[in-house]
């Protein structure tokens, strides 16, 4: 017997275990809140679709996205997003936006950077000058970059697939 531990608490060896599983629980729950704080993120983008908020859509980005899509990319600031969705906004109204699959969310082994897979069936009313109304139905992917940015987590950059024309 340890002449330190004289039988009244735990070995040395078991300390160790315990600050191991303590520091890998504490790893374990920080990827957790993370991995919640861009599902967030992504319950908001779900609102500001519903309810066409542009501001709202582009409140967790970084202040330069990059926006690829449609067969080319491009780097886009979050004002230039904002006024993009704004007019979009003006001739789609969404009746429903709703994830296919449940978001896939991968956080980086230091922290700093994610990325989220995203996978939803929308139905939207487009409003077009001089056309009348036309109801669509359709379903989007696209994987975004996220990172950890004094403190918070901000969308850096988009990849998306569409159908044509929507």
């Amino acid at each position: 017997m340890c002449p330190t531990n004289m039988g009244l608490g735990p070995s040395n060896a078991t300390m160790k275990t315990a600050v191991a599983l303590l520091w890998l629980t504490t790893i374990s729950f920080a990827q957790s809140r993370d991995e919640q704080s861009i599902l967030t993120i992504h319950q908001r983008t779900r609102e500001a679709y519903l309810k066409g908020d542009s501001a709202l859509l582009v409140n967790d980005m970084a202040p330069q996205i990059m926006d690829v899509g449609r067969g080319h990319f491009d780097k886009q600031t979050r004002d230039q997003l904002r006024d993009h969705f704004a007019a979009f906004f003006r001739q789609a109204k969404y009746a429903s936006f709703e994830d296919v699959v449940p978001p896939v969310v991968h956080i980086s082994t230091d922290g700093r950077s994610a990325w989220m897979a995203v996978q939803v069936r929308a139905k939207i009313r487009m409003t077009e000058t001089g056309k009348s109304p036309e109801d669509i139905d359709f379903q989007s992917a696209w994987l975004s970059t996220f990172e950890k940015q004094n403190g918070g987590w901000r969308m850096t950059a988009i990849a998306y697939s569409v159908p044509a024309g929507k």
